[in-house]
């Protein structure tokens, strides 16, 4: 029995917190359809941002999220967010893990930090363009290009800016 050793309520709750093989760990935000969990991919050993469809999805909804994930595993630009892996749990509960990325919205950016100086503004404008221009090669409309899905990393190679959400 995996419980031995720990008190039932405490291993319940764990292994309530599994989807398929991804341990969740925080809520990272919630939408109209869907939940982003931070979440350990046991296969991989990493952090992934788990997008969870919400139970019982109409027949169109659960399309369009399955069309999302594979629409978005072709796209190679650097500023679009990557997915890793996405299907369904046991149960049916459908799923999509993302590369987990670390920073900040530009929402929330500009509303903490004030306006940007305009050459930062348009080097963010230019990768939010570059990922957008390849998904539209592609025959992929973002429907929801908006600052909280333009997420924003800083690291030593400066301001890396990266599309998510793109709720086909």
């Amino acid at each position: 029995n995996a419980c031995l050793g720990c008190a039932q309520a405490s291993c319940e709750l764990r292994e309530a917190r599994r989807l398929a093989g991804y341990r969740l760990q925080a809520r990272l935000g919630a939408g109209g359809m869907n939940e982003v969990w931070l979440a350990w991919d046991d296969a991989h050993e990493r952090d992934v941002a788990l997008k969870i469809l919400h139970d019982r999805p109409s027949e169109a909804v659960a399309r369009r999220f399955e069309r999302e994930a594979e629409a978005l595993r072709a796209l190679s630009s650097p500023h679009t967010v990557r997915v890793l892996d996405f299907g369904a749990s046991d149960d049916g509960v459908r799923f999509l893990a993302m590369e987990r990325l670390v920073g900040i919205d530009l929402e929330r950016l500009v509303r903490e930090g004030g306006p940007m100086p305009p050459a930062r503004a348009v080097h963010l404008a230019r990768q939010a363009c570059s990922s957008l221009g390849e998904a539209h090669r592609a025959g992929i409309v973002h429907r929801d290009v908006k600052p909280s899905n333009l997420f924003l990393s800083m690291g030593e190679r400066g301001d890396h800016l990266t599309v998510i959400d793109f709720g086909i």
